[in-house]
Protein backbone atom coordinates (compact mmCIF):
# COMPACT_ATOMS: atom_id res chain seq x y z
CA UNK A 1 0.00 0.00 0.00
CA UNK A 2 1.10 3.55 -0.72
CA UNK A 3 0.45 4.58 2.58
CA UNK A 4 2.38 2.59 4.16
CA UNK A 5 5.44 3.01 2.52
CA UNK A 6 6.39 0.32 0.49
CA UNK A 7 5.41 -1.50 -2.54
CA UNK A 8 4.64 -5.68 -2.79
CA UNK A 9 2.50 -7.22 0.09
CA UNK A 10 2.29 -7.98 3.59
CA UNK A 11 2.05 -5.46 6.36
CA UNK A 12 4.01 -3.93 9.43
CA UNK A 13 4.06 -6.54 11.92
CA UNK A 14 3.36 -6.44 15.17
CA UNK A 15 5.02 -5.09 17.71
CA UNK A 16 6.73 -2.13 16.49
CA UNK A 17 10.03 -1.04 18.85
CA UNK A 18 11.05 2.35 18.88
CA UNK A 19 14.67 2.30 17.38
CA UNK A 20 16.02 5.48 19.81
CA UNK A 21 14.51 8.31 21.45
CA UNK A 22 17.44 10.23 19.73
CA UNK A 23 16.39 9.47 16.20
CA UNK A 24 13.12 11.35 16.99
CA UNK A 25 12.45 14.59 15.40
CA UNK A 26 10.29 17.58 17.03
CA UNK A 27 8.27 19.75 15.13
CA UNK A 28 8.97 24.01 16.27
CA UNK A 29 8.25 25.46 19.96
CA UNK A 30 4.47 26.08 19.91
CA UNK A 31 3.08 28.16 22.98
CA UNK A 32 -0.59 26.93 24.09
CA UNK A 33 -2.33 29.04 26.09
CA UNK A 34 -4.88 27.48 28.61
CA UNK A 35 -8.90 28.29 27.93
CA UNK A 36 -8.51 30.85 31.02
CA UNK A 37 -5.65 32.27 29.64
CA UNK A 38 -3.97 32.50 32.77
CA UNK A 39 -1.15 29.39 31.74
CA UNK A 40 0.51 29.61 28.32
CA UNK A 41 2.50 25.93 27.99
CA UNK A 42 5.50 25.54 25.64
CA UNK A 43 5.81 22.24 24.12
CA UNK A 44 7.67 20.61 21.08
CA UNK A 45 5.51 18.25 19.05
CA UNK A 46 6.87 14.94 18.03
CA UNK A 47 7.29 15.29 13.82
CA UNK A 48 8.49 12.25 13.57
CA UNK A 49 9.54 8.51 15.33
CA UNK A 50 10.92 5.69 13.68
CA UNK A 51 10.54 1.91 14.50
CA UNK A 52 11.25 -1.46 13.74
CA UNK A 53 8.78 -3.79 13.81
CA UNK A 54 8.66 -7.82 14.56
CA UNK A 55 10.45 -8.44 11.30
CA UNK A 56 13.24 -5.48 11.66
CA UNK A 57 11.57 -3.53 8.63
CA UNK A 58 11.79 -0.07 9.20
CA UNK A 59 8.98 2.14 9.76
CA UNK A 60 8.31 5.46 10.14
CA UNK A 61 5.43 7.33 12.16
CA UNK A 62 5.11 10.88 10.98
CA UNK A 63 2.67 13.48 13.05
CA UNK A 64 1.33 17.25 11.45
CA UNK A 65 2.29 20.02 13.42
CA UNK A 66 -0.89 21.18 15.90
Amino acid sequence: SALLGGSGSGGIASPLVETAYANRTFHATVNIASTDGLFTLKIKPVKEVKFLDSNLRPVTIEFKSP
